[in-house]
């Protein structure tokens, strides 16, 4: 399947977030994909490695506890006390993967398809406007295109609590339930790592629709 822009014709290419590569069975997934026309394409930087070197920049130059700006919504939980923490400008992982994969050469011929595993970075890729660039939850995904094949709901995240552990021993790690601190507590650490839904993007709003396998 093809998509038609001002008279040129475009491929359909999609990135599936880290949840739901690690969901399904990666041939029955592959199949179905390319069945409804797409083409599943994956970044070539090393986007963790690139986000986690940025953090430890930050951290060599600051006195402040720097709050982890991957997840959007551990940001709009603690928008209102940003002045207790240092204020990075590092974009989440998703969205070094979405830019990567809009301006890649060898993607121009096609409109990218971002999978997101929730509603708030989905809002946040949208709002980059990237070119030719669209983003969805997989939820949304699969009710658009009718997908029926059955996923596994993860017990545990693919990126979970303990990103950083490689460069500070000194990590508040915080998830669902856990995300009162006092500036007390802040002070006593150098980051605040933080998945808002519980333990992980497993969790998030924009994949309800993974179903455990039936035994």
């Amino acid at each position: 399947m093809l998509t038609i822009v001002n008279n040129t014709v475009l491929k359909k290419y999609i990135w599936l977030n880290p949840v739901i590569t690690s969901s399904y069975d990666e041939t029955s997934l592959i199949k179905c994909i390319s069945e409804i026309g797409f083409e599943i394409v994956k970044p070539k930087e090393k986007h963790l490695d690139i986000v986690l070197a940025k953090y430890k920049r930050e951290l060599l130059n600051t006195k402040k506890p720097i709050l982890d700006k991957r997840c959007p919504l551990i940001v709009e939980h603690y928008k209102d006390r940003m002045e207790d923490f240092k204020d990075v400008d590092i974009d989440p992982i998703l969205i070094h993967v979405s830019k990567e994969l809009s301006n890649r050469d060898d993607l121009m011929d096609g409109i990218k398809y971002i999978i997101t595993p929730c509603t708030s970075l989905k809002k946040i890729g949208e709002n980059l406007k990237l070119k030719n660039t669209v983003f969805y939850t997989w939820d949304e995904f699969v009710f658009e295109h009718n997908i029926s094949i059955v996923g596994n709901k993860l017990e545990n995240s693919p990126i979970p609590l303990g990103f950083f552990d490689s460069i500070s021993d000194n990590i508040l790690k915080v998830t669902e339930g856990q995300l009162k601190i006092s500036k007390k507590d802040l002070k006593d650490y150098d980051i605040v790592e933080g998945l808002y839904c519980l333990n992980g993007c497993h969790n998030g709003d924009g994949v309800t629709c993974i179903k455990r396998k039936k035994q």
